[in-house]
């Protein structure tokens, strides 16, 4: 029997231990409650914010300039692209033209060649009853 009562007063002990201490942290809590509004509020720091102004005009002015040159450029290379073009187009037509050219004058070279046979001349010269003397023929080489 001894034992039950001291098990009894061991959990009011207990109980009581934690009663206090709830009861003691409420009055603390109460107390920094209270005081934290009883003190003075301090007032903020107002620290001024970065505020931009914008562009300023010699900023404008260049960004002006370079758009007006950049523009400039670009005209530029379309012109000369479109120059180049033109050229390249135009030699591409000379090209063909030469080589044209060179088909008629070798077309041409054969057809004197052909016209300038020795038999061919002979038999137009005994038609038009033409005489050959030997002596009279001196043969001539081009000069290149």
């Amino acid at each position: 029997m001894n034992e039950t009562p001291k098990r009894g007063i061991r959990i009011v002990e207990s109980n009581l231990a934690k009663k206090l201490e709830t009861e003691e942290f409420l009055e603390q809590s109460y107390y920094a409650e209270k005081q934290s509004l009883e003190t003075p509020l301090s007032e903020p720091k107002i620290e001024p914010l970065a505020v931009s102004k914008g562009l300023t005009s010699l900023e404008i002015k260049f960004g002006l300039l370079f758009t007006v040159v950049l523009f400039a450029v670009l005209l530029l290379n379309v012109h000369s692209d479109l120059k180049l073009s033109t050229s390249s187009r135009h030699v591409q037509d000379l090209n063909s033209q030469i080589q044209t050219t060179e088909v008629e004058i070798e077309n041409l070279e054969q057809h004197v060649q052909e016209l300038s046979r020795y038999d061919r001349v002979h038999k137009i010269a005994e038609d038009y009853g033409l005489e050959l003397h030997e002596k009279n023929i001196r043969n001539l080489s081009p000069i290149e």
